[in-house]
């Protein structure tokens, strides 16, 4: 090859990629708040397996008897590890509270039929079936919202009830994924749901910290702190991996299934 072909061979791969470059597009930064919040829920809806890993901290008082009386839990240590495969309808949660009498379950969801077993119950799963899945586990089911628009609408309108409104803070690092990050401060009217689930009224304040994968918009951590003064204080870690990734759940072997109901 003369030096002139070999200039010219040079000068039409530079012309090539400067096509490819101009011809690529890169979706816009964005900079809203409840909109990063909201695009990053709208983005779950097209998932179709995932892995979260949660970790627990700090102590709470419940009632969970119902007695009127509510009493400190030391949650320390708890975790719990979540697989799903969306489309065939399975599940398996995986779940330790070494400081709660060392309890530990273990729960595998295939479609219609449910696996449980809890270290204090025995050693073996007890099945249970049923016809509503999609509705108690929202989540397998086929309930995503068809309408895009309305549903990001209903999020921001959420987002407007909120007594602060999301700040959108400097961009941060996810492994090796860019991340937007949002954090929500919480008052105790947004707490209110909370406290009925935990049997008592929840007086404070928290504070929620999201980070979102600018790749796809899809959440990849979430952080809520909790404090209730006398009531005690809850840091719930959530990280969301294997995206889309490969996922085998099966149903627990015949033999370690209880045949009594």
């Amino acid at each position: 090859m003369t030096l002139k072909r070999f200039a010219a061979f040079v000068a039409l791969l530079a012309v090539l990629a400067g096509a490819c470059t101009s011809g690529a597009t890169t979706a816009p930064a964005l900079t809203d708040p409840k909109d990063i919040l909201g695009q990053s829920i709208a983005a779950l809806q097209g998932v179709k397996s995932f892995h979260i890993h949660a970790d627990l901290a700090g102590s709470f008082k419940a009632d969970l008897t119902g007695s009127g009386t509510a009493t400190p839990l030391d949650l320390g240590g708890t975790t719990a590890d979540v697989d799903v495969d969306v489309a065939s309808k399975h599940a398996h949660v995986a779940a330790s509270a070494p400081s709660l009498l060392g309890v530990t379950l273990d729960m595998i969801v295939i479609d219609q039929d449910t696996y449980m077993k809890v270290s204090l119950l025995g050693p073996k799963y007890k099945k249970s079936t049923t016809s509503a899945l999609s509705s108690a586990a929202p989540g397998l089911g086929s309930e995503a919202p068809t309408d895009p628009t309305q549903f990001l609408g209903d999020v921001k309108a959420a987002l407007d009830k909120l007594a602060t409104p999301p700040v959108k803070d400097a961009d941060e690092k996810c492994g090796d994924q860019d991340c937007y990050k949002v954090t929500v401060t919480l008052a105790s009217s947004d707490l209110a749901g909370a406290g009925s689930a935990l049997g008592s009224d929840v007086t404070g304040s928290g504070t929620l910290d999201v980070w979102v994968r600018k790749s796809d918009l899809v959440p990849a951590k979430a952080v809520a702190t909790v404090s209730a003064g006398d009531q005690g204080s809850l840091t719930v870690t959530l990280t969301l991996s294997n995206v889309n990734g490969s996922v085998s759940i099966q149903a627990p072997p015949a033999d370690q299934i209880d045949p009594n109901p």
